[in-house]
């Protein structure tokens, strides 16, 4: 039970670095298109 509780906080930890790094790279192509 504990490693099922465990593992399930690892995939939020991952789900939600991952929405962080998609949202950094689609601002800075948003800021790259910006100043072209």
């Amino acid at each position: 039970m504990s490693t099922q509780k465990r593992q399930l906080g690892d995939v939020q930890t991952y789900t939600k670095c991952s929405n962080e790094i998609k949202l950094q790279q689609h601002t800075l192509i948003k800021n790259t298109s910006l100043k072209q």
